[in-house]
């Protein structure tokens, strides 16, 4: 390749962003002009910008130490402007890099993506070096939507695919294959961490898969594209107990209009947060106690929760914005529908008393999956996942198991209201722990539940 082309790292601070930095290092078709990090890192010059955080065995490279880190979010226009093309790797929210590398792609910008967030996007080519180069040819579309000429986001596929797919690839055409069955062995830490950095890790597993907690987007995908089985287990911590049912989840924000005046003379205004006040004790007073009617012997009640307000801006002004977010837990016979509508049943009743009152009920969108709801694990002990689960946690444990009552919602849901599947909840670890700032799996737990997940599956398969 006679032409050098100028490119840049965007995440460069980070494992992986460090690892293209010593790959591209003297590199006979790049030169790398530009790194870009989070605020933070901006303004530093990379060698102080990472300074102890450098995991490679390999020094920074020389032509690399004095170039000033820039700031990958606010100074898109400079980073585009010097480079021919980026290299990402970031660590952030699926949703936060996939609006960030389309940010880069509209700026005329390729993007070679390292992220996971736009592999199952239908117009995001995803290359396995030497194998699939004609799937860039999705591009031309990718650029319509985009509304570009010249940008574009190509990823590349995780480490799994990376490693087995060349080896099946020449087998393809002599001996076509369906199915592939992969036990793979997850890295400790994708961030670099190590045991002596991060003690805490140490007896304890601690898993995580960005997008996944409040999305599903693995579940979503594998029951939209007709996936199916006759038992499924979802691995929460359950603390040596099961669960066959669990309520529902959403998430609800109730949105007070007022109008601002000077704190001196309130009465030229319409104080939002005063108006709040009206919204909560109608809940409490109307929704609340109808809840505890609403039993579920799998689940227990349905329950709310005020999670946050926020309105005003100032001691001395009249809030003219209040907001209400809610968690709606909810059991079989009621609906996402028929849960909004009691709130708006509320809101509608304070109006009716209340010219001056406005306020509206919305889903709050962090609060949304991609396709369905977050809705219940609906409870069938007779399933055959069921007994053999029961019967194996019998023989463990010496006793027959606690059929807990799951508080908190899990992709269990999905797999029985959307995939008709027969699931139960039944995982290492205790749930007290979870969303706990010390969360954690004990190794034993893991190790426990190995066998315990082998003979459930020997005894269902018998």
């Amino acid at each position: 390749m006679s032409k050098k082309y100028n490119v840049g790292i965007v995440g460069a601070t980070g494992m992986v962003g460090q690892r293209f930095a010593t790959l591209l290092e003297n590199h006979p078709w790049f030169n790398v002009v530009c790194l870009a990090a989070s605020s933070r890192s901006a303004g530093k010059t990379y060698e102080e910008a990472v300074g102890k955080k450098w995991c490679m065995d390999k020094p920074i490279p020389e032509n690399m130490k004095n170039i000033v880190v820039m700031d990958a979010t606010n100074d898109i226009d400079k980073i585009t402007s010097q480079v021919d093309f980026v290299f990402c790797a970031v660590d952030m929210k699926k949703d936060e890099i996939q609006a960030r590398e389309d940010e880069y792609g509209k700026h005329e910008c390729p993007v070679v993506s390292n992220n996971s967030a736009h592999r199952f996007t239908p117009d995001v080519p995803m290359l396995v070096s030497g194998l699939n180069a004609e799937h860039i040819n999705i591009i031309p579309s990718q650029r319509k939507r985009l509304g570009t000429k010249r940008g574009f986001i190509a990823v590349k596929s995780n480490c799994s695919l990376q490693s087995y797919v060349p080896a099946l690839f020449p087998l393809k055409d002599k001996f076509p294959i369906k199915k592939v069955l992969v036990c793979t062995y997850q890295a400790i830490s994708g961030a670099g961490k190590t045991f002596k950095d991060w003690p805490e890790m140490v007896e304890n597993i601690i898993p995580f898969i960005g997008g996944e907690e409040e999305k599903s987007d693995g579940t979503e995908h594998f029951v939209m594209n007709g996936g199916t089985g006759d038992g499924a287990i979802v691995g929460e911590p359950s603390n040596y107990g099961y669960a066959l049912g669990h309520r529902g989840l959403e998430w609800l924000e109730i949105r007070i209009h007022g109008k601002t005046a000077h704190g001196g003379i309130p009465e030229l205004g319409i104080n939002a947060i005063s108006k709040a006040a009206k919204v909560i004790n109608a809940i409490e007073e109307q929704i609340v106690p109808k809840l505890a009617e609403r039993q579920n012997e799998y689940m227990g009640p349905s329950v709310m929760n005020f999670g946050t307000i926020e309105g005003g801006t100032q001691p001395s002004t009249v809030a003219d914005f209040c907001s209400i977010k809610m968690d709606r837990r909810y059991v079989p016979g009621e609906t996402v529908e028929s849960v909004i509508k009691e709130y708006e049943d509320v809101l509608n009743g304070i109006a009716a008393d209340d010219p001056d009152f406005r306020a509206e009920i919305i889903r709050m969108e962090n609060g949304l999956m991609n396709h369905y709801d977050h809705a219940p694990l609906i409870a069938q002990p007779e399933s055959d996942i069921a007994i053999c689960s029961g019967n194996i946690l019998a023989e463990k444990l010496g006793h027959a198991p606690e059929i807990a009552r799951r508080r908190g919602w899990t992709d269990a849901g999905v797999l029985s209201t959307y995939g008709k599947i027969p699931t139960v909840v039944l995982g290492p670890g205790d749930l007290s722990f979870s969303h706990a700032v010390d969360e954690r799996i004990p190794v034993c737990d893991l190790v426990e539940f190995v066998d315990i997940y082998a003979n459930i599956a020997a005894e269902f398969c018998r």
